[in-house]
């Protein structure tokens, strides 16, 4: 900040700086940061690169000052330096009443708010917590450093074993020189003999252990199970209701083949966050005394991800990637739905060459495509409305692209008609990859 002229009368000279208001600076933990390009028109091109920005905190106000009359110049402006920031998505978790010998879990979000890392120096439980509370992870110091923008999940249990009041705290050792220990309260209850139906929910990828807390890559699909919940003597579990409550935007995915059976699967069709939770009733009709809980978060995934989905149901939308030798609807160099594995590099591996993940020919999207170990190339993303079944629905479409696992492209692109063709961008494969706006609508395949 740079003070205003000096007033100068007679004896000394008076500084006047302009006042400073102090901005919040906590952020919620689940705000998006920046680095996220949007769509363009044709005549204007940007530039999105893979490092995505945080919140900015604002440097401290230089306090005012009266120099010596002596001073032929004000003092130079004091500026401080960027400090760490963490951002925490709650402060208080309720968990109600708990049947005793079931557990519910809830996750806090830390979120890393400046320009600068924070560290995470310890997490751990307050001394006089209930014992039927517990988290994952616990840290101690040193603990671990969030780059600007990451976050770290924080899962509290809590699994009663007595018919009691239950409290505690979770406490959390920061960097943030404003914020150096954060208290969470924990609140439950346990509940005796509890006469109702208890949902058991539990969830596996690709023949993996079964957990309530699955981490899984992008594409595959999630086996979920409701098998264990119980019910009172002399009754059954006769309904079971899944919901998905949390996921990423530009997932569609449902669960198959519905959603009312005991054991449906989930295919995570965008990278992301997913949290599912159970309830049940038995033969008398009466509802469970619990709702159940699955997280499931995706793996980071290196090189590049493409995902296109639109507005109107039941149309056929196709997403194309095209090699810098290829042209558009055309083998071996356009991976899309009539060429979905090309080999484009070493013949033994897969990791250099395109995949089309998933291909929805009548829905809401998304397609996808992935390509681990892209070359130093420049790659083109389109896609193309092929058939819209017979709606006379508008079809809005909307790209997102993924750097080494960084959200780093989000285009809401124009309305299309059946058979127009969306060049959408370019992708330039380097030490520091960049999307480059395109943005163009052709009447047909270029």
């Amino acid at each position: 900040m740079r003070p205003a002229a000096p007033l100068c009368i007679t004896v000394f000279c008076l500084a006047i700086a302009p006042a400073c208001t102090d901005t919040p600076r906590y952020a919620s933990a689940d705000s998006s940061g920046g680095g996220v390009g949007r769509g363009a028109d044709a005549s204007t091109d940007r530039v999105s690169d893979a490092s995505g920005s945080g919140d900015v905190r604002p440097n401290d106000a230089a306090p005012d000052r009266v120099p010596d009359a002596a001073a032929d110049t004000p003092p130079p402006p004091d500026v401080s330096d960027p400090a760490p920031c963490v951002a925490i998505s709650e402060t208080e978790i309720a968990f109600g009443d708990v049947a005793l010998g079931a557990t519910v879990s809830r996750t806090l979000t830390l979120r890393s708010c400046a320009e600068i890392p924070v560290q995470i120096q310890a997490i751990s439980l307050g001394r006089d917590t209930s014992p039927a509370f517990t988290i994952e992870p616990s840290l101690e110091r040193p603990g671990r450093t969030l780059g600007p923008g990451s976050t770290l999940d924080i899962e509290v249990r809590f699994a009663p074993g007595t018919e009691a009041g239950h409290v505690g705290a979770v406490l959390i050792a920061t960097s943030d020189p404003d914020s150096t220990t954060l208290q969470v309260s924990l609140y439950g209850a346990g509940r005796t003999g509890c006469a109702e139906a208890v949902a058991v929910a539990r969830a596996r990828g690709s023949d993996g252990p079964w957990t309530t807390e699955v981490q899984a890559p992008t594409a595959s699909t999630i086996e979920l199970d409701a098998s264990r919940s119980t019910a009172p003597p002399g009754t059954m579990i006769v309904d079971y209701s899944w919901a998905i409550v949390q996921r990423p935007a530009g997932s569609n995915g449902s669960l198959m083949p519905s959603n009312r059976l005991a054991t449906p699967a989930l295919l995570i069709d965008t990278p992301g966050r997913y949290t599912l939770e159970l309830t049940v009733r038995d033969s008398r009709g009466q509802p469970g005394c619990n709702t159940a809980r699955i997280t499931i978060v995706t793996t980071v995934e290196p090189g590049i991800q493409i995902q296109v989905n639109w507005t109107s149901d039941g149309a056929d939308v196709d997403l194309h990637f095209l090699h810098p030798r290829g042209r558009w609807d055309a083998s071996p160099h356009d991976c899309y739905w009539l060429n979905p594995s090309p080999n484009w590099a070493v013949l033994d591996s897969a990791d250099d060459d395109p995949s089309l993940d998933i291909d929805d020919v009548d829905g809401f999207g998304p397609e996808r495509i992935s390509l681990r170990q892209p070359e130093p190339l420049m790659y083109s993303v389109g896609a193309h409305y092929f058939s819209d079944h017979n709606s006379e629905e508008p079809n809005a479409l909307t790209a997102r692209i993924w750097l080494n696992g960084s959200l780093t492209f989000v285009s809401e692109g124009p309305i299309v008609a059946q058979g127009q063709f969306w060049d959408i961008a370019r992708i330039e494969w380097g030490p520091e990859p960049r999307v480059i706006v395109i943005n163009r609508v052709y009447d047909d395949i270029p």
